[in-house]
């Protein structure tokens, strides 16, 4: 009843004056500790909640999950499937509806301390026709790790007035079922439908993740497969099950998050495949799937299927735009890889307008700078995205500094519905300043320095120094002199490999390091080595360097090494401020300290720990000061 009165609370507040462009958030989970149930393998939260009532339509709908380590109990280690599940929707008496609207993987989360928290969002805008009044929404979460770890959920849903672009009329659900992989094609039967006289377009929507592996070829979590999609019994589209993991927004993680797995990544949304097909009112059609494999397919591993049938009406408007996204510049977590920045923000734009979207203006700045402005031109049909890298420097000079883009003139005229055209960013500034125009960049490849690259950008986006993946020599050191004009850069280190300049799990290929130095020698930047595919650090030159550096440090600052360690191990700490009280600690793996030191007055450098008196195995170190507290794997070889 708590959750209910909570929600009812939020949706009057919201809704007394809500116009087009207004946003309604309704809280159905609210810092809610989920734990599996080693018994059954997964664990169901149901929570009642009041959405918008019938007569609101709404522009988009997105879910905002927000994960945190529970009070007193540390965060869940293992990559479980976990689901937002519309169950009834009406009211108690109602039949359950059982549909599944979002689909995240749960983070290796062992190693994150007591104050981490990401969050993630995902569209359901397919999904509002149902979003209204009483409902009943369940969050399921899978595994079998037990009641001693878990996590903190908040789910929120963020509803935004306004005339859909594609107003859902009907939902289908065609197949909803774990298949083992080798019969997906023959379990997966065609579906036939008969659709509403006013439908004018047919959306297919697809979670499909590989899960499982055999002994042979992995599958079918670590093989891709080809899934095509037929209407009418012809192949409208295929597209590979896969997707690459080096690029997780959100890393490190405890486990094996770098590696490419069957449609989702550890500790990320999964991203839902859609299809739109044009079709006459009153229509029949038929739908199918057939999955097609590399390998012989065996009986252990299974892929997990839920695809709707969405239809919609067509655009009320010919020419309408939208700015999407906004990953730069902004604060979001999702988008860390490319934060701070001080130049060429990157957006996504969709043409929500009936008429093919050609020109579109576009106009961005941080708050008390001058405007810029893009022509973008282009061919975008109706309901497709682009992404867009605008030219300039917007370089924020204070940290949680406004950003405003929008835009306007779609194919010259005017936007016929102007309430999505805008976003709002705040922008931290970037913190690591070089006193002159002139720095070394230190590489130390591993193992594998072949796979080792990096590349040094100017704002407009052009390489001006780098070092080709590919050409480098494995561990050795290279020392590049660059001189810089004053302005803004970007050095993007890359790893072909996909897992960084270490990673625990591939011990072979050793430990490597990066460093930016002054040219008198001073490190005043470390860079973090498990990055997985590649790492992006902005910087300006011709600046004071503060004394010391004022960014937050986060876990991907400090580097242990080398690691895995044989003989000794060093913890890095030259970002440590003067006369900073430094506490480390080590952990063997069932949490108990087996290393403790504290430093008083202490301003930075390369600390030494013997490990002979450590038996072989995993450890974690805890390195604390005054604003931060981190913790790192290490391996004792």
């Amino acid at each position: 009843m708590k959750n209910i009165f909570s929600a009812i609370i939020i949706l009057f507040s919201f809704s007394l004056f809500s116009a087009p462009g207004d946003t309604t958030k309704i809280i159905s989970h609210n810092s809610q500790t989920i734990i599996t149930n080693p018994g059954f393998g997964f664990n169901e939260y149901k929570n009642w909640v009041v959405f918008p009532n019938p007569s609101k339509k709404f522009r988009k709908v997105f879910v905002t999950m927000q994960y945190k380590c529970p009070a007193g109990m540390p965060c869940g280690a293992w990559d479980y499937i976990d689901n937002v599940i519309l169950r009834r929707v009406g009211g108690k008496n109602f039949p359950s509806k059982d549909m599944e609207i979002v689909r995240f993987i749960t983070p290796y989360g062992n190693g994150f301390g007591a104050s981490w928290k990401f969050q993630w969002h995902m569209d359901v805008t397919d999904y509002q026709l149902l979003l209204h009044d009483s409902v009943e929404v369940g969050y399921i979460h899978t595994g079998y790790e037990g009641t001693n770890v878990g996590w903190n959920l908040t789910l929120t849903f963020n509803f935004i007035e306004g005339p859909p672009v594609y107003e859902p009329v009907k939902i289908t659900t065609l197949w909803d079922k774990n298949y083992w992989w080798s019969e997906v094609s023959d379990s997966t039967k065609p579906q036939t439908v008969s659709m509403l006289a006013q439908t004018n377009i047919a959306r297919m929507r697809i979670n499909h993740t590989g899960h499982g592996a055999d002994t042979v070829n992995y599958c079918s979590e670590f093989c891709p497969r080809y899934r095509s999609l037929k209407i009418d019994g012809s192949i409208v589209d295929s597209v590979n099950v896969w997707r690459g993991c080096g690029h997780n927004a959100l890393y490190p993680q405890g486990g094996t998050w770098v590696y490419d797995r069957g449609g989702w990544c550890p500790g990320a949304v999964v991203f839902p495949y859609a299809f739109d097909k044009p079709v006459s009112g009153a229509s029949t059609h038929t739908f199918d799937i057939n999955v097609s494999y590399p390998f012989k397919p065996t009986n252990q591993g299974n892929e997990v299927i839920v695809a709707h049938l969405i239809e919609c009406l067509n655009p009320q408007f010919a020419n309408d735009a939208s700015i999407e996204e906004l990953f730069n510049p902004g604060l979001i977590d999702e988008y860390i890889r490319l934060n701070p920045s001080c130049s060429q923000p990157q957006i996504i734009i969709r043409n929500n307008g009936t008429a093919t979207l050609t020109s579109l203006n576009i106009n961005y700045a941080l708050s008390g700078q001058t405007p810029l402005l893009f022509n973008w031109t282009g061919n975008l049909a109706t309901y497709k995205a682009d992404t867009v890298t605008l030219p300039g420097v917007i370089n924020p000079t204070v940290n949680a500094q406004p950003f405003k883009i929008y835009c306007s003139n779609p194919n010259g005229s005017n936007d016929l519905f102007k309430f999505d055209d805008t976003l709002r960013s705040l922008s931290n500034k970037v913190s690591n300043y070089i006193n002159d125009t002139i720095i070394i960049v230190e590489l130390i490849t591993n193992n594998l320095g072949f796979e080792t690259g990096w590349q040094i950008f100017n704002s407009a986006g052009a390489i001006v120094k780098q070092r080709v993946v590919g050409t480098l020599g494995n561990n050795l050191t290279y020392k590049d002199t660059v001189h810089l004009p004053p302005g803004c850069y970007k050095i993007k280190i890359n790893d072909a490999g996909g897992d960084g300049l270490y990673f625990w799990a591939n011990p072979s290929q050793g430990s490597g390091i990066l460093k930016f130095k002054k040219i008198t020698g001073t490190i005043f930047k470390t860079f973090p080595v498990d990055f997985g595919s590649a790492y992006r650090f902005s910087f300006i030159t011709g600046a004071a360097i503060p004394t010391a550096i004022d960014e937050k440090i986060s876990e991907r600052e400090i580097l242990l090494y080398p690691n895995p360690a044989y003989d000794y191990f060093g913890v890095d700490v030259n970002f440590a401020k003067g006369n900073e009280t430094i506490k480390i600690e080590m952990l063997d793996a069932v949490g108990k300290i087996v290393l403790e030191k504290t430093m008083n007055d202490f301003s930075g450098g390369y600390l030494t720990f013997k490990t002979s008196a450590f038996a072989r195995g995993l450890y974690f170190v805890s390195i604390s000061g005054k604003d931060f507290k981190v913790m790192k794997k290490l391996v004792i070889e």
